[in-house]
């Protein structure tokens, strides 16, 4: 093995790779933004490290509601249910 000397795509005076922007989880993405746009009371999106959907409630709350789920339907019910618990909340 010859340290010495560089070869490949990093040698000196080459140049750079040609860069390619990557969208992981291209179709879970796509769903959250779907439900972000059906659902205009909550902020939905999908955490690419964790792999979860989320949703943000943007109702005037005392503390912030959010929910998490592995699917985008597991999601959409948290979600109703969460709605209905804020309907049937005490009104203060």
């Amino acid at each position: 093995m010859n340290v010495g000397r560089q070869q490949g795509a990093h040698r000196i005076g080459s140049n750079p790779p040609e860069w390619r922007s990557r969208t992981w989880d291209r179709n879970a993405h796509l769903d959250a933004r779907v439900l972000d746009e059906q659902w205009s009371n909550w902020t939905v999106f999908y955490g690419t490290w964790s792999r979860r959907f989320y949703a943000i409630a943007l109702s005037p709350v005392n503390e912030p509601v959010v929910v998490d789920a592995s699917t985008p339907d597991k999601l959409e019910a948290l979600m109703q249910h969460q709605e209905m618990v804020l309907l049937l909340r005490p009104v203060p």
